[in-house]
Formats: structure tokens, C-alpha cells, sequence
């Protein structure tokens, strides 16, 4: 799919769902702020728009990043979703896929097509795969408000 038939079939639905994509109360906490990124992820997918600009190895649909990179932009432009928080998909999964030692690149199979399926990593499994292949302590890696523990199928 080419960038201008993304961008304007993408921007005609967001109008249309604006309603069900808004934040459904006031977006305090990291909970809060998790809970309204994976419903938009989630509409996102269902919607087919998500899996697009991801590498159809690891379950996308194939396409240019920037595809990735305007799903992102218009979702933060309307307030619908925390640009740290959807960055960090966009960040560390494909740093995974292409670089991290092959012994770690599952990690970033399995992280990659999170996004397009909607979901959203555990607190730190994001932090988890980053400070293990930095050969860095997950515990040390992750925030006093998250539990980092090592997911047997990953990393």
C-alpha cells in the first residue's frame, strides 16, 4: 500500500471512529494510559490498519515504515494515544528483529507482531528484552511501578 492511499483511507476512518477511540475518562495513571493504548491498538487492527509498514515475517503486512510512522502521527495528533508509550513498539521491536544476537531474535518475533495484533508488552517485557541484550539487569532496567520477570518464551 502506497503512503497516500494509507494516510487518507486512515484519516476517513479515524473520523468515523472518534467516538469509540477517545479516551473514555480522564488518562491519569500508567494504567490509564495502557489501557487506552491497547484499545486504540486493538480498534487499530481490527480495522486492518496496525499490521501494515511491519515486515510479513513476523506477521505484518508488509510495506513501507512509514506507514508505521503516519499511523503513529495521527493517532498522536489526536490525542488518542501517549506518544512515549506507542513509540516504544516502533523503537525496540524493530531494533530486535534486525540486530539483537540471533539467540535474542525470537524476542523480537514475538514482540513484533504484538503490535499488530493490539496488544501491549507486560509493564517491562519492552525493558526486559532492552537491558538483556545490553546484558544489563532487568530489574535495574525497569521502574519502581513495574515487576520485571523473565517470560519463558521470550528473551
Amino acid at each position: 500500500m502506497e503512503l497516500e492511499e494509507f494516510r487518507s483511507g486512515l484519516d476517513a476512518w479515524l473520523d468515523e471512529q472518534a467516538a469509540a477511540l477517545a479516551p473514555s475518562g480522564a488518562v491519569g495513571s500508567l494504567d490509564d494510559e495502557m489501557a487506552q493504548l491497547a484499545k486504540v491498538k486493538w480498534a487499530t487492527f481490527d480495522a486492518g490498519w496496525m499490521r501494515w509498514g511491519w515486515p510479513e515475517r513476523v506477521g505484518g503486512l508488509g510495506g513501507s515504515p512509514i506507514l508505521r510512522a503516519y499511523l503513529g502521527e495521527a493517532l498522536t495528533a489526536r490525542d488518542l494515544v501517549n506518544a512515549g508509550g506507542y513509540s516504544m513498539t516502533e523503537v525496540l521491536a524493530p531494533t530486535v528483529i534486525d540486530y539483537a544476537r540471533p539467540e535474542l531474535k525470537r524476542c523480537g518475533a514475538r514482540v513484533s507482531p504484538s503490535p499488530g495484533r493490539g496488544a501491549t508488552w507486560p509493564r517491562c517485557r519492552a525493558g526486559l528484552c532492552a537491558s538483556t541484550m545490553a546484558g544489563g539487569s532487568p530489574a535495574r532496567r525497569c521502574g519502581p511501578a513495574t515487576r520485571s520477570t523473565r517470560p519463558a518464551a521470550c528473551c
